[in-house]
């Protein structure tokens, strides 16, 4: 009785399904994310001694790439590679656009390459 105009109230009707809807499988891909990160290591078939030197190898790995390439060319690189961040990620989360993302790791890694390549 209240409905003025049907069309005008299905197509609200359907916006609103399909925005709870997205909302729905962005917080169940979040929730995914999280897990993913807390459980790194848990999940794969190596036992915890070998985790443990690979964890302490990436830690090593990533001093010496801050060596070589520090300040925004390591966060940048760190955040994408150790993190495990998307470019676009990387981007909100230094506050920078998606070029200067790709810029900073590309020369940084350049930079390892170079020095991994002189010894």
């Amino acid at each position: 009785e209240d409905v003025i105009s049907i069309k005008c109230y299905l197509y609200k009707a359907i916006i609103y399904q399909i925005t709870s809807s997205l909302r729905k499988i962005n917080k169940y891909k979040e929730k995914m994310k999280n897990f993913g990160k807390k459980s790194r290591f848990s999940i794969n078939k190596i036992d915890p001694a070998s985790a443990l030197i690979y964890r302490e190898e990436m830690k090593e790995m990533f001093e010496k790439i801050k060596e070589i390439s520090p300040g925004q060319k390591y966060i940048a690189i760190t955040l994408r590679y150790r993190d495990g961040y998307s470019i676009d990620e990387v981007a909100d989360k230094m506050d920078i656009k998606n070029v200067s993302v790709r810029h900073y790791i590309s020369r940084g890694l350049g930079k390892v390459r170079k020095c991994l390549n002189n010894k």
